[in-house]
């Protein structure tokens, strides 16, 4: 089996809360452990992008889930490719609330990656998804061991 790498953004129903996302995190975060999938959304609510990565099977199979599940809607495949290695090894479903983030950090990231401060990633290139996806990834695993280091002191 080979290592694909998928990228796809979706908006929200207007029905989906944050008790739904909660739950959304749980069962994705057993269900990827299981099938050694792994990757990140990024979520707001207008919007989701998501990347996953595993075999390439079990990959194009969650798509396919994602694809029916009545939570989303305007799907919108943005990359599909193999993968020489996992950008988010660590996490079987990291999870980063886009509206939570410090306000001006969010805003250049966005334009680091994109053509506006504002997260839309139906207007995302494949490669500015995921660099922003890594950047983000990055931030996350900063305010992680920052809050460990908090915790533990």
């Amino acid at each position: 089996m080979r290592l694909a790498r998928l990228i796809y953004t979706s908006r929200p129903t207007s029905h989906f809360g944050i008790s739904e996302m909660v739950d959304l995190l749980e069962k994705a975060q057993h269900s990827n452990q299981r099938n050694d999938i792994t990757g990140m959304l990024a979520f707001s609510n207008t919007g989701f992008l998501q990347v996953l990565e595993g075999s390439s099977e079990r990959v194009n199979a969650l798509y396919h889930r994602i694809a029916i599940d009545p939570r989303h809607h305007q799907l919108s495949l943005i990359a599909f490719s193999e993968a020489s290695e996992r950008e988010f090894a660590d996490w079987s479903m990291a999870a980063l609330d886009v509206v939570g983030l410090d306000a001006s950090r969010r805003a250049a990231t966005l334009l680091q990656y994109g053509t506006s401060a504002v997260f839309d990633p139906f207007n995302m290139s494949a490669s500015s998804a995921l660099g922003l996806m890594v950047a983000w990834r990055t931030e996350l695993a900063t305010s992680s061991t920052s809050q460990s280091r908090t915790s533990a002191s």
